[in-house]
């Protein structure tokens, strides 16, 4: 999932996911956003603009709605989610375990 540029929704919702699946997540993100940065960066030294609308080049939507997420996922996935500002819905709704 990590490699796939064409991935633009990720919907991970009602499949109990758990405070382990945290990291996993997270290090999904972070692959999408570094990606996205890059092209963004190497365009910019060249003065040029991209082909392709680097929104479009991964992830922009993430639901992981109900699930078993706990704190520790969370905790995890926020430095991802801090840093990439390509990310637009990320929908948490119902996600924390009791």
């Amino acid at each position: 999932m990590g490699e796939n540029n064409h991935l633009n929704l990720v919907d991970l919702s009602h499949n109990q996911l758990d405070d382990d699946a945290g990291r996993m997540i997270a290090s999904i993100i972070g692959i999408h956003g570094r990606k996205r940065d890059e092209i963004m960066w190497v365009y910019s030294i060249r003065g040029d603009q991209p082909d392709e609308d680097p929104e479009l080049k991964g992830i922009c939507d993430l639901n992981v709605s109900y699930n078993q997420l706990g704190s520790r996922a969370l905790r995890d996935m926020c430095g991802p989610l801090r840093h990439d500002t390509w990310l637009r819905v990320k929908n948490f709704r119902e996600i924390l375990n009791a």
